[in-house]
Order: C-alpha cells, then structure tokens, then sequence
C-alpha cells in the first residue's frame, strides 16, 4: 500500500511538472504565430473564452493526456530501466519503436477523424470545426464524447504497446511529441514543409482540414503523417491557393450555436 501511494504521488509529481511545461508552450506558441502568423490574429475574446472552457473541459482528455501519459511513462522509464545495452543497438531499437508508435497512432486517428466526419456523427465533430479564427489553442475545442473514444484508444495503444515490449521512455517522448504537435499544427502559421509537406502534416495542410471551402471538405484527415492521407486520396494542399477562411459551411453556421453548453447538448439534438 506504501509503495502504491508513493507511485501516485510520483505520478502526481510529474502531471504538475508537466502542466507547468504546458503553461511554457502556450506562451511559446504565442509568440511564435506572433512572428510567423498566417494571417493577422483577428481572434475575438469570445471565441478565446469558448476554447478555454473546453480546455477546462479536457484536461483530462487530448491533447492534455499525452502529457499526462509522457508523465506516467517517464516514471516508468526511471523506475523500471530496461537492461543496459550496446548504443549501437539501443539508439536504432528506440528510434524504430519511436517511429512505430507515432505511425500506429496516426492512422488510429485517421480512422476516428474520418469516421466522425460521417454525417451520422459529424454534429458531435462540428464543435471543433466551428472555431471560424483557427490557432493553437483551437486544438482543444472538442466534444468529450469524441474525447473519450480518443484518450480510449491512444491508452490501449500505449498499454498494448507495453505489453508487446516497448520502451516506456519510447511511450515517454512519443506522448509529449503528439501533445506538442498536435497544437503545432493548428497554429496560425504559414509553414507547409516543402518537399516534406507528402510526409508530414503541417499547420498549413490542417488549415486547409478547416477550410470553409467546398473543395477542402473531407479532407487532410492525419495529424502527423500526411502520407497516410495521400494513400487513402484525402489529400489536399494546393499551392495556387491559401485558405484564408476557416469554420462551418454557411448554412451550418446560421444554426450552429456558439456558447459552450450549447454545443456540447447540440449532437444530441440532432440524434
């Protein structure tokens, strides 16, 4: 019983660390679209307040729990080291299994992404979409009960992922890299990787994911690997246009509502 207090307050230890890390990146990625932006911040107070309820909402769902996931396994990865090994076998294994992970969790997301852009669910999704002046913190302006299938499904993958033998230092930097990236990439930035942009999701291939444009709708459905939306033909960046408007279709918007229990009892309006 001693030792399983003593783990919680370990646990506890690292989650407040973790949130204080957290409260850094805000002002991080505050000051990066500040000198990067894609377009001016024309965001009003109201739409700010309505993002910070639903961080409040979710801080025990994502984004927030892949820092509280890289807390829980980092203490792990103190706590239960893994035998010593050659670095010219230990650097390789970690980086594979690093790279495993995040591609595993990647088309998981893909499949819930797409799947709620199914008309049948896409009220319980339209929250997220509904932010008209997309940026970091737009990333957690979601519905809990999408929420709860995603922090459902990226456990289980972490706790199979356990099992089968992966490091948890492994599981450790993968949950911080997916917290981080995923405000990444809803930032109010031009970058679109060059080259890259065929591999990695970038916070210009999202934007246009938020575009009000007919032809960007149902599209860019990954998070980190933008080659997943390019095998399955989602894939949607062109460089001759930029995606200057986000948010609903005008017709959703007119009925949309825009205080915080509004939409969070609005999909079950349309049940």
């Amino acid at each position: 019983m001693q030792q399983f207090l003593s783990f919680l307050r370990e646990c506890g230890s690292a989650i407040t660390q973790g949130v204080i890390a957290l409260s850094v990146l805000f002002i991080v990625f505050s000051l990066i679209e500040k000198l990067f932006s894609f377009s001016p911040s024309r965001k009003p107070w109201r739409s700010t307040l309505l993002d910070l309820q639903y961080a409040f909402l979710a801080m025990l769902y994502p984004p927030f729990i892949y820092f509280i996931l890289s807390a829980i396994f980092g203490f792990l990865a103190l706590r239960f080291e893994p035998p010593p090994q050659s670095s010219h076998t230990l650097i390789p294994l970690f980086a594979a299994q690093f790279m495993v992970i995040l591609f595993a969790r990647d088309c998981l997301i893909y499949l819930r992404h797409r799947i709620f852009h199914l008309r049948q669910v896409w009220s319980f999704h339209s929250s997220h979409h509904s932010s008209e002046e997309v940026n970091w913190i737009s990333a957690v302006r979601f519905h809990p009960a999408e929420n709860m299938i995603e922090t459902t499904s990226e456990i289980l993958l972490f706790l199979g992922a356990t099992m089968i033998g992966f490091y948890p230092g492994v599981l450790s930097v993968a949950g911080l890299i997916i917290g981080v990236y995923n405000f990444f990439i809803h930032s109010n930035l031009r970058w679109t990787f060059g080259p890259l942009r065929y591999v990695f999701v970038s916070p210009l291939f999202h934007r246009w994911h938020h575009s009000d444009k007919i032809e960007a709708a149902d599209k860019n459905f990954a998070s980190m690997f933008s080659c997943i939306d390019l095998a399955f033909r989602t894939f949607y960046m062109p460089m001759s246009s930029m995606p200057h408007t986000t948010g609903l279709s005008d017709q959703e918007k007119a009925v949309h509502p825009r205080t915080f229990a509004k939409q969070l009892w609005y999909p079950f309006q349309k049940l």
